[in-house]
């Protein structure tokens, strides 16, 4: 028996890497790549020996359209670009600069903010390409990358990217949204009641309403936190314009008393005396008998449109509704899960797109809901730090969170708020988003560890101030 050639940990790691680049060329055969899967062996061994003979010949890899866009792949997601890098070092300093200016109270008025126009120009959604049983899994694979790739490419090369928004550009991601919305009957889409406009997709909409004719409820979810009256004109608003059925829902209790204006102390106080801990705190949710209702008369509804969309039978012979869940990071999905379960059957965060992968939940006997990860859709000219206090743009990946601070600050009291005026370095000197991070880190004892100055690195203020419910909560309800 011949004896084998050696194959130190170098050749495999050379191996391994070549399988990898391998899988980011899209457009390879898959018989070209199962016969040099074939020969990986021989082929590194001729490799090694032809580099040290000096008579190695350089091999010229293809781009995919993502990398011809000069576009930056994190290593080991190659479908997930990096689109979002056009802020330069000096753009970043000179806002870190800008942070000393002082606030523009002249903002801070006594009724609703005078909201920023948003603009509605719905931007396309990557769709699943047409298939069928004949259809084998590399096939539509193939046919899925290559049009993932040219709606991405599209997308960037119609519009400036300075003027997208932070959306979803993992296909794995949009791939578990396809299979949601084809084995549901009903389609949940759960926004934020105090801004809804920022979770809503007409995109999405037209995809499941006009394209698969399926029907669509609105959940405008955490009115316990929104005014009564701006919830019901949200409401009115969705029904008038697109024609979908609306419920109202919150997982707790609202604030039933009476309380100042700012007195975050007192609402944090009303806040825990209304919400229940362990498994009967979901009894105080409002709206999930409507949304159950809902849902079974827009399945039969649908199903009897629709004959050919045959209910899942379970083991037992029990036929099922099946719903599927959309919505934006940080809408609270899972939260709206738990409450219509009586229990908790799925993990809560307040971080941004906490659930990472498509699971099936049984409601009861004869419902089946499907839960999709959190989707940021494209959209055009919204500014970053709306992204940021409504949730979707990832807040560990901002370079510097005065911008969105000054923002809140020109239009809140945050340092009544805080209580931050006897931490205050000099009363003679206005208001900043500088002064305002160091007078609460000075408050909460958040100090550097060689000089002992006041600490106010971004996580500071992104998750005490910024990410606050009550904060967001004060300043979304009125938008």
């Amino acid at each position: 028996m011949p004896r084998k050639k050696a194959f130190s940990g170098k050749q495999k790691k050379e191996q391994m890497k070549e399988k990898r680049d391998r899988k980011r060329e899209h457009g390879d055969e898959p018989g070209e790549a199962r016969i040099i899967l074939d020969q990986d062996s021989k082929d590194i061994s001729e490799k090694a020996a032809a580099t040290a003979s000096g008579t190695a010949t350089t091999s010229v890899k293809r781009k995919s359209p993502l990398e011809a866009l000069g576009l930056k792949l994190q290593p080991g997601r190659s479908l997930r670009p990096i689109l979002f890098e056009d802020d330069t070092r000096q753009e970043v300093e000179a806002r870190k600069l800008a942070a000393n200016l002082p606030l523009d109270l002249s903002r801070r008025v006594t009724g609703p903010i005078e909201s920023e126009q948003l603009n509605l120009l719905a931007l396309p959604i990557p769709k699943r390409p047409a298939w069928t049983f004949e259809t084998t899994p590399e096939q539509l694979e193939k046919q899925e990358n290559e049009h993932f790739d040219q709606w991405l490419s599209g997308l960037l090369t119609t519009y400036p990217r300075k003027s997208l928004n932070y959306f979803e550009c993992n296909l794995e991601t949009w791939r578990q949204m396809w299979r949601v919305c084809e084995r549901s009957q009903v389609i949940l889409i759960v926004t934020d009641a105090r801004y809804p406009l920022f979770h809503f997709s007409t995109s999405l909409y037209e995809y499941v309403k006009k394209d698969m004719g399926k029907p669509i409820i609105l959940v405008l979810n955490k009115i316990d936190i929104a005014d009564p009256e701006t919830v019901e004109q949200w409401s009115k608003y969705f029904i008038d314009n697109y024609g979908i059925k609306v419920v109202k829902f919150s997982s707790f209790k609202g604030f039933t008393t009476e309380l100042p204006e700012y007195d975050v102390t007192e609402r944090r106080a009303a806040v825990k005396k209304n919400v229940l801990r362990g498994p009967a705190k979901y009894a105080t949710s409002q709206g999930q008998d409507a949304i159950l209702q809902l849902i079974r008369e827009c399945a039969a509804e649908f199903l009897a449109r629709c004959p050919e969309q045959a209910r899942p039978v379970d083991s037992k012979g029990q036929k099922k509704f099946v719903v599927g869940s959309i919505g934006s990071p940080n809408v609270g999905k899972s939260s709206v899960i738990n409450a219509l379960s009586g229990t908790k059957v799925v993990s809560v965060s307040r971080t941004p797109g906490h659930t990472k992968h498509f699971q099936t939940i049984h409601l009861s006997e004869d419902i089946v809901l499907c839960d999709c990860p959190g989707m940021v859709f494209p959209a055009l000219d919204r500014p970053k730090h709306l992204q940021i206090l409504c949730g979707l743009y990832p807040l560990p990946h901002m370079r510097e969170p005065y911008t969105a601070l000054r923002y809140v600050a020109e239009h809140l009291p945050l340092e009544d708020i805080y209580k931050l005026h006897e931490h205050r370095t000099d009363p003679d000197v206005p208001w900043s988003p500088l002064s305002l991070a160091e007078a609460f880190a000075k408050k909460s004892g958040y100090v550097t560890g060689k000089a002992g100055r006041p600490d106010v690195h971004k996580y500071v203020v992104i998750y005490a101030i910024l990410s606050a419910p009550l904060t967001t909560a004060e300043l979304l309800s009125k938008c």
